[in-house]
């Protein structure tokens, strides 16, 4: 298939769309085989920088309900809980427990799969196979450079004349919709973030207490919205007007009751990867909109960025048939990690725990051990007790120190909280937890510890003074653990370099690594094989970094028993970044 350049103002029409093997019917999978960004590909910088000539007044307005609200949830989902917890005496912290899909949101390229030849794909031909062991088509994707472009505001509800109930069935049409667009002189470009709003934010905001109660108990198959038709002429305009994301401000974009195989999810999501916003509060953007007399505007989002390397190392070791206990610290993340464990326990038949504990304490790392132990070792299903350790039945066959935090901060900015803090992360951390496990690791050489350290040890990037430092120091006992723990476990360091779920270096970091990947053997971004998002980090720095897999695998490598002749090395995985030095 034709691979098309992103910042292109002629792509091809839903008609002329060609045909992919293995996609379905009608799919626009033309951005890369590694593409995770879909349509979001065409917020290039020439388009968002055309976008922030929008900015005239500096007017802002937010597009998220309230996290508790629809309270209840549709569909049966989990409600939003908060609590407040008290981190010392002069400081409190938020505690939030949520179900992404119960509030303002967006629909990722997980979110709906496309029965096809027999099973089901998603975005870009990936499989449920693939989204069980990889972070392939995660919102990660889209939380690197997030979204930003030319927002356009569709306020059908108000051109409508507020003439029907938004908790019906309304299907709005294609001619309706650019009828409104002809009515507040709106013309589409490509790369658009098209919102319409059909009036559910305002009708919900007028019910009272029990009539949210009473439409949120409804199961299905009860509840109407008004939304968009299922019309040929909308797939089109859909596509063919090559909206960078679409939205709205019911709980489905098309109308509800959703019916099956012409679904507009089953178009926007796995055949042409076009975000979808859903339960949106449009009324204050309606408000400002007509009071310009202007529906067009910058529009900013920050997806939720969840993908660190820690899920990746999960599944790359899960894969290979280890039994895991992994760590988490926030409460927030106790949704994620169940998923996790599911995932794992039903794709490669594992024993898989998480235990939540901030390895920041000095209790944090033994909690773990601890979990593992009680788990472990009482679990009959469990292959991984008995033999090897000196505490019991538990045997710890593998560690990976992976919790770590990155300040970058330049020399005047260091203070000494930040310092403490990341040293207690990345070098107390380990070594409290190495002193918990060493009880339980195996007497025959077969062991395997893992430190993920960071290039920032070797080279001098500006702003890396704590984290470097702290990072060197973790290589230091990689060294020590290895003659230490000789007849025990093989130690290694792994030296990551950048990754692509990281968060977009300071501009002084972005100089040194420019300078670097210039001469660095496998930095340059290849198109067509990276994805557009490497190849626009790439623009950027120099050349390309790594995927979350890359780092993941390398560990799981050092990990084998077959390879017990490798410790005490810092291990580069960083594309020969460090190297060339």
């Amino acid at each position: 298939m034709t691979v098309f350049d992103p910042d292109s103002d002629s792509l091809p029409k839903l008609s002329e769309l060609e045909t992919k093997p293995g996609a379905p019917p009608q799919s626009a999978w033309f951005w890369g085989e590694n593409d995770e960004l879909g349509r979001l590909n065409l917020l290039t910088p020439r388009r968002v920088a055309s976008a922030a000539r929008l900015i005239q007044t500096g007017e802002r307005v937010g597009l998220n309900f309230p996290a508790e609200l629809p309270n209840p949830p549709f569909f049966g989902r989990e409600p939003f809980k908060h609590k407040l917890k008290q981190s010392v005496e002069y400081g409190f912290d938020d505690l939030h427990d949520m179900n992404t899909q119960s509030g303002s949101q967006w629909d990722g390229f997980r979110h709906v799969g496309m029965a096809h030849e027999g099973s089901y794909v998603w975005y870009n031909g990936i499989t449920a196979n693939d989204i069980h062991k990889t972070s392939k088509m995660g919102l990660q994707a889209w939380a690197k450079q997030c979204i930003a472009g030319r927002g356009v505001l569709l306020d059908f509800y108000s051109f409508a004349g507020k003439s029907y109930d938004p908790f019906t069935t309304r299907d709005i049409t294609t001619q309706e919709l650019l009828d409104c667009a002809r009515a507040q002189n709106l013309t589409f470009k490509y790369g658009d973030i098209l919102i319409i709003r059909s009036g559910w934010s305002e009708a919900y905001r007028k019910l009272d207490e029990a009539g949210r109660q009473a439409i949120g108990s409804k199961g299905w198959d009860d509840l109407r919205f008004a939304g968009l038709d299922r019309s040929p002429e909308t797939l089109a305009f859909l596509h063919d007007n090559y909206f960078a994301a679409v939205a709205g401000d019911a709980p489905s974009f098309e109308s509800w009751p959703m019916n099956g195989k012409t679904d507009l999810h089953y178009f926007l999501l796995p055949r042409w990867g076009v975000p979808i916003g859903e339960l949106w509060d449009l009324d204050g953007l309606a408000e400002l909109c007509k009071k310009h007399n202007r529906y067009e505007f910058f529009f900013t989002s920050s997806p939720c960025n969840v993908q660190g390397i820690g899920a990746a190392i999960v599944r790359s070791l899960a894969k290979r048939g280890a039994n895991i206990c992994f760590n988490y610290t926030s409460e927030s993340s106790v949704s994620k990690s169940e998923k996790l464990i599911q995932q794992m326990r039903n794709e490669y038949n594992i024993d898989i725990i998480g235990v939540k504990a901030d390895l920041a304490e000095r209790d944090g790392p033994a909690k773990v051990v601890e979990a593992a132990g009680r788990y472990f070792a009482n679990n009959p299903t469990s292959n991984r007790g008995g033999g090897g350790g000196d505490g019991g039945s538990l045997r710890v066959d593998i560690v990976v120190n992976n919790a770590g935090v990155c300040p970058a901060l330049l020399l005047p900015d260091c203070t000494v909280d930040e310092f403490e803090y990341t040293y207690k992360v990345n070098v107390l951390a380990p070594l409290l937890l190495m002193q918990a496990a060493l009880p339980y690791l195996p007497h025959d050489r077969s062991g395997r510890v893992i430190n993920i350290s960071s290039i920032s040890a070797n080279v001098g990037t500006p702003g890396q003074t704590i984290y470097g430092g702290s990072k060197a120091a973790l290589d230091a006992m990689t060294r020590t653990w290895s003659r230490e723990l000789a007849e025990r476990a093989t130690v290694v360091s792994v030296h990551a370099g950048a990754v692509l779920t990281d968060m977009v270096p300071a501009p002084f970091v972005a100089d040194v690594v420019a300078h670097h990947n210039r001469i660095t053997p496998l930095a340059r971004a290849r198109e067509g094989i990276d994805t557009p998002a490497m190849m626009a980090a790439a623009k950027g720095i120099g050349g390309r970094v790594a995927y979350d897999h890359d780092i993941a695998e390398a560990v799981a490598h050092f990990t084998l028993p077959e390879v017990g002749w490798v410790t005490g090395h810092v291990i580069g995985v960083d594309g020969g970044y460090d190297f060339i030095r």
